[in-house]
């Protein structure tokens, strides 16, 4: 850390408990004698002090303070106080005013007065081990900014510049726009109006295409999908096909539809393929009026068959003849002929 954070630091650390105090390169006129200690603070601001060495005389007024003075004894502490302290540094000469701590010593203020001191003196130490810069800083920034992470790191382009020049411009017009409205009451206001207006129509537009679109949608009442892509025939020659060339799971998978198809043909199932065969099953168990035909002598081929589809076209645990052969069965008790 500089020593030039001095000069701002220590006022920030104590602005719970005192006033900041001022900055200025002023010289401090003589001081009157008083005890040891306060003929060490009396040095002639002018002759300017190292940080080390004002670090010392604030530690000889802090055990000064330690022993809780008189108030004669705070008045000659006050009175050989300089107006302000030269701190010099091999950049520069920075200047520490003292208001702050001449108004802390008093007897009322001794607690704050000390941990005033305190932290000057933490920052004065601080100064004094300051890092030297690195002779080869600036072949080390070069090669960070040559990362990859960096690339944007550049001079503005010119269309950058020119798109600022514009913005700038038009940041310009607006404020005048604004100021002028507001050299003419009546004028502002009716601007304010209408601007309100615009935004409150706005709004009710929004609304109004939220409710409106809400209706469209609750309007529209979802229907089971009634698409017939094959009859079960068809569905029952394609099973074949698929056994004839040794793939059983589409064979399985053919047979499953016959079976589906050849029930929504007898009313038992809807017309609807997305209906997943879990669900199939279910509706074949839902109540049919008392004219209808009961379902009950396909829920048990029906349910035979759903597992072969599930094992061998979903689960995928492989097929063979056996399983093709019990599927035929299923199917055929469902009321496909296969003959």
């Amino acid at each position: 850390m500089k020593l030039g954070a001095l000069v701002q630091v220590p006022a920030l650390a104590v602005l719970l408990f005192m006033p900041a105090y001022g900055i200025g390169q002023t010289a401090a006129p003589s001081a009157p004698a008083g005890s040891g200690t306060a003929s060490s603070l009396s040095t002639n601001s002018t002759s300017g002090l190292t940080a080390r060495e004002l670090s010392s005389q604030l530690a000889q007024l802090d055990k000064q303070l330690r022993n809780k003075p008189s108030k004669e004894q705070f008045a000659d502490l006050q009175r050989a106080l300089p107006s302000d302290w030269l701190i010099q540094s091999p950049e520069r000469t920075y200047s520490v005013s003292t208001q702050s701590l001449r108004r802390l010593l008093n007897p009322d203020s001794l607690d704050d007065a000390r941990a005033y001191i305190a932290t000057l003196r933490q920052q004065l130490d601080t100064g004094e081990s300051e890092v030297p810069a690195a002779p080869n800083a600036r072949a080390e920034l070069d090669a960070i900014l040559a990362d990859s992470r960096f690339h944007q790191v550049r001079q503005p382009s010119a269309w950058e510049l020119w798109r600022q020049r514009v913005n700038a411009w038009l940041a310009r017009q607006l404020l005048k726009f604004f100021q002028s409205i507001s050299r003419h009451p009546i004028g502002a206001k009716i601007l304010f109006w209408a601007i309100l207006a615009a935004a409150v129509a706005f709004l009710a537009f929004l609304a109004y295409r939220f409710l409106t679109q809400g209706d469209s949608v609750a309007g529209l009442h979802p229907e089971p999908v009634r698409t017939r892509s094959r009859s079960w025939q068809e569905w029952i020659r394609a099973s074949r096909k698929s056994a004839a060339s040794g793939d059983f799971r589409e064979a399985i998978h053919c047979a499953y539809w016959a079976g589906i198809t050849r029930l929504q043909d007898a009313g038992a199932l809807p017309l609807d393929r997305a209906k997943t065969p879990r669900e199939y099953l279910r509706a074949l168990s839902a109540p049919r009026a008392p004219e209808q035909e009961s379902n009950e002598k396909y829920k048990d081929p029906l349910a035979k068959l759903t597992q072969h589809l599930e094992l061998a076209w979903y689960a995928n645990r492989g097929a063979g003849s056996d399983e093709f052969t019990d599927t035929l069965q299923q199917v055929e008790a469902l009321g496909c002929r296969l003959d």
